[in-house]
């Protein structure tokens, strides 16, 4: 290959690469990275050929429509010569390879990748985390207005008309179940009870007035002295509720209102044993002697029901559903956040 550049004569024997690649600044002049080249004949031969690889770059100006030419490991036939600088007045962009662009590329998009992922499952996981600890705390997020609830009118331990007219202004939890019950009624009003002791007691107490109500949903057995007796060895201030019979329209419509199920669930004679020795151990000898059946033929069935507890609002609005997995703390925690995010909407709307 003959190259003519500043009226000489250039012959290469060998070129490893050669690249046109487009300018990059605005004007460029002729430069060579060689001091001169010379020792050619009349006919443009060259004298020599002892000139080691080199790499050659020259520029043209950008108006004439030139390109930038890169010459890597050029073996040419003349002696070495020294390089000259470039000059220090003119910047230069660098040429990347594109085997360079390449590579850049490759680990640009695979760190992009691992960035997605990694925010990802990141993402994933601490949703599952989160999940888990609402689970735990009980705490639910509604969307809209749950239908849990309303006006209700049933009759308390002193045979007295009570319901959600008598409570308005007050927050209240509430819970439905029976006195035979040989567990889990004990359980959850046992903690029902501790729950109402420390509302009460909280330094926020004085923004609210708060009760807690007993709904017995087997009153064909459960007299209103009895209710009583089973509210009194929890808390006297829990205030016991009830129909008048298993029947009660009132009492029916407060279980579907707030989706309470209740049936009746016949036993044999092993499985009333094994209540009745429960309700002992959970309530005393004495006091499950008070709450035993007067009658022999109101032994013979228990009571299916919904084990749950609500925080019910001061205008008789549902706020909170309390599960019967969470412990005293974990629901003192949740009616007194409820609360408290309830009064600041009233006070701002």
């Amino acid at each position: 290959m003959k190259l003519f550049f500043k009226n000489s004569l250039l012959t290469f024997n060998h070129i490893k690469s050669l690249k046109p690649v487009p300018l990059t600044s605005k004007n460029f002049n002729l430069i060579s990275c060689f001091h001169s080249i010379n020792k050619f004949d009349n006919n443009a031969n060259l004298i020599s050929n002892s000139i080691p690889n080199y790499n050659f770059h020259f520029i043209r100006n950008k108006n004439n429509s030139r390109s930038i030419f890169s010459i890597n490991k050029v073996n040419f036939s003349e002696k070495k010569e020294e390089r000259e600088n470039f000059d220090d007045d003119k910047q230069f962009e660098e040429e990347l390879d594109n085997n360079s662009r390449k590579t850049i590329f490759i680990y640009s998009f695979a760190a992009i990748v691992v960035a997605l992922a990694y925010y990802s499952i990141n993402s994933i996981v601490s949703e599952k985390n989160k999940q888990v600890q609402v689970r735990r705390s009980g705490k639910v997020t509604y969307v809209g207005k749950a239908n849990i609830g309303g006006h209700w009118q049933l009759i308390n331990t002193e045979g007295e008309e009570f319901g959600s007219s008598q409570l308005r202004g007050k927050y209240y939890l509430i819970y439905f179940g029976f006195t035979r019950c040989p567990d889990v009624c004990p359980m959850s009003m046992t903690k029902i009870a501790k729950t109402l002791k420390n509302l009460r007691e909280n330094s926020q107490s004085k923004y609210y007035d708060i009760e807690a109500i007993f709904v017995s949903c087997d009153p064909d057995r459960d007299t209103l002295e009895k209710i009583k007796q089973y509210c009194g060895l929890f808390s006297k201030d829990i205030i016991g509720v009830t129909g008048k019979s298993n029947e009660d329209e009132n009492l029916k419509k407060m279980l579907k209102d707030f989706k309470i199920h209740a049936s009746k669930i016949y036993l044999s004679k092993e499985d009333e044993e094994r209540e009745k020795e429960l309700l002992e151990r959970n309530v005393g000898l004495e006091n499950s002697k008070l709450l035993l059946p007067s009658k022999p033929e109101e032994s013979n069935y228990s009571v299916d029901h919904t084990i749950v507890s609500y925080l019910i609002g001061q205008n008789n609005q549902f706020l909170s559903f309390l599960s019967s997995n969470l412990n005293v703390q974990e629901m003192t925690n949740i009616c007194l956040e409820s609360i408290m995010d309830d009064i600041s909407k009233n006070l701002n709307s």
